[in-house]
């Protein structure tokens, strides 16, 4: 059986996070130099579909409802058919801290999340 030593083990973590560390750094780099052309094209383009030699370039500007906004023209009490109520989080976390649910049946887990630093 091939089972690495500490030592190894510690140089090859060293290793990918070395690594790790310096892809983050590119794509952090192309993401801004992305961003920087979308910018550029938007302006050229303008909202809408346009032909750039073989490519089809499409600008959109999303437009999102200002909640805040639709809350105070219409508020719940005159128009309750625009809320829905929904679970309060920080109160079943609570609950679950006081032993009253246990947390673990209604929670999924996600992607393992690795932050080098």
């Amino acid at each position: 059986m091939n089972t690495l030593t500490p030592e190894q083990q510690a140089a090859d973590l060293e290793q990918l996070a070395m690594h790790r560390a310096k892809i983050a750094e590119e794509i952090k780099n192309l993401d801004t130099l992305r961003k920087e052309y979308d910018d550029q094209i938007a302006l050229l383009a303008g909202e809408g579909t346009t032909q750039a030699g073989p490519y089809k370039v499409t600008v959109t500007v999303p437009r999102r409802l200002d909640a805040k906004k639709v809350e105070a023209a219409f508020p719940v009490a005159s128009h309750p058919e625009l809320y829905a109520p929904k679970v309060d989080t920080a109160k079943v976390k609570a609950a679950g801290e006081l032993g009253q649910l246990t947390l673990a049946d209604y929670q999924t887990a996600g992607s393992p999340t690795v932050r080098i630093s």
